[in-house]
């Protein structure tokens, strides 16, 4: 008889496209007014106050981003790995009156396509979690970046609270909350989502890996002040909670009870032989 072959097992990445493709609704029609979006875009967009030039958004999704740029003055290039995202983004720019200053391409965070020295900034929200290499990452934003350009990233806290307690939590309070979710219907719910590889960072090894690749840390901010799981039970509260919390963002000594970390830093020289 013969064996029977196991299925192939996807890669990270197939997951990751296959996430963000069963995710697509929420980005498309409510990630706009999501609190916690709202937040990331708050401070991303000030810590690039006073710059201007070309600005690459890497995992652009649909777009939501790239009004806010361009009202700044930006000119933008998004890029995802969801051809759909990408299309739906292309297709928003087209009806809107700054469209001739938005461009969008489907691409791999990890070998962008796009020539060195590029762009006076990158953005990535969202998107270092879900890479398996964040030194090949960032040496791939530093190529694109022109001198002195910036980097402006965000990234889960692996020490804030929130993750410490929904790895643990999540194991007894997730199966009963998940299957009384499969009877709301709408949106896509956290019992439609599929595995999916995600990696949070400590904040500081997030700051060696952007030195070592002569990054110099500009400006830092933590947000989304939330509570496992409360934010899942009682949304309304946990938003009332972050309100409160907005003064901690740069906190040294509290802002790492938020539960994403965002760090700003600038392009430095060249690398030198031993870095490389």
């Amino acid at each position: 008889m013969m064996p029977v072959q196991a299925p192939p097992v996807s890669s990270d990445k197939d997951r990751v496209t296959e996430l963000f493709r069963v995710m697509l609704p929420y980005y498309l029609h409510e990630r706009a007014h999501d609190w916690r979006f709202l937040a990331q875009q708050r401070r991303v967009c000030a810590m690039l106050s006073g710059r201007a030039g070309r600005a690459l958004d890497i995992g652009c999704g649909s777009g939501l981003m790239t009004e806010a740029l361009v009202e700044r003055g930006w000119e933008v290039w998004g890029l995802d790995l969801l051809e759909s995202a990408v299309a739906w983004a292309s297709a928003e720019a087209e009806k809107a009156s700054w469209g001739d200053r938005a461009h969008y391409v489907v691409g791999d965070a990890e070998a962008l396509p796009f020539s060195t020295a590029t762009f006076d900034t990158v953005i990535a929200m969202g998107v270092l979690e879900y890479l398996p290499d964040v030194h090949r990452f960032v040496s791939e934003v530093r190529r694109v970046l022109r001198p002195s350009g910036l980097l402006v990233v965000s990234v889960p806290s692996s020490i804030a609270p929130y993750h410490l307690a929904q790895s643990v939590l999540d194991r007894f309070v997730g199966p009963p909350y998940r299957g009384i979710r499969r009877l709301v219907t709408g949106s896509v719910r956290r019992s439609q989502i599929p595995d999916h590889p995600r990696h949070p960072l400590a904040p500081w090894r997030l700051d060696r890996v952007l030195a070592r690749a002569r990054f110099r840390k500009q400006a830092w901010a933590f947000s989304h002040f939330c509570f496992y799981p409360l934010d899942r039970f009682l949304p309304g509260l946990s938003r009332r909670i972050d309100r409160r919390c907005t003064v901690l963002e740069e906190s040294s000594l509290l802002g790492w009870l938020g539960t994403q970390y965002i760090v700003a830093a600038v392009r430095r020289g060249e690398l030198s032989p031993e870095a490389g």
